[in-house]
């Protein structure tokens, strides 16, 4: 029995994914220490910015809190049920948006999508 085979698919079996170990992978051109660097200067600069941006959310969500010790459901005229109605559909509204909001930062990219944001803000 004699198999006959395409040398189109030698040649996509030779490029797949997982065929070759890295270090036989003629396309890389970096080894694992320089990657381990890389991703520790990224990771330097990257986490500082989610630190701040995950205290900025946490300040503003206890700002509400804050707000019902000064009696703000009194200035503003409403009750504490509508409060809370108002506080379950914010968090809601941000579950429910978070899927699509990834979909757009995926299809057009952070730069536009983030910055939008801010501005939008």
């Amino acid at each position: 029995m004699v198999a006959i085979v395409d040398e189109k698919q030698v040649k996509m079996v030779a490029k797949s994914p997982g065929s070759q170990s890295d270090s036989e992978n003629p396309d890389i051109d970096w080894n694992p220490e320089e990657e381990r660097q890389l991703v520790r200067k990224v990771d330097l600069i990257i986490m500082p910015l989610l630190i701040l941006a995950f205290f900025a959310l946490q300040l503003d969500r206890g700002n509400i809190g804050n707000a019902l010790t000064d009696y703000f459901l009194k200035d503003v005229g409403i009750t504490q049920n509508q409060f809370n109605v108002g506080q379950q559909l914010l968090s809601a509204g941000i579950v429910i948006l978070e899927i699509p909001s990834n979909l757009v930062l995926y299809r057009i990219g952070p730069t536009l999508w983030i910055g939008g944001q801010i501005v939008a803000w």
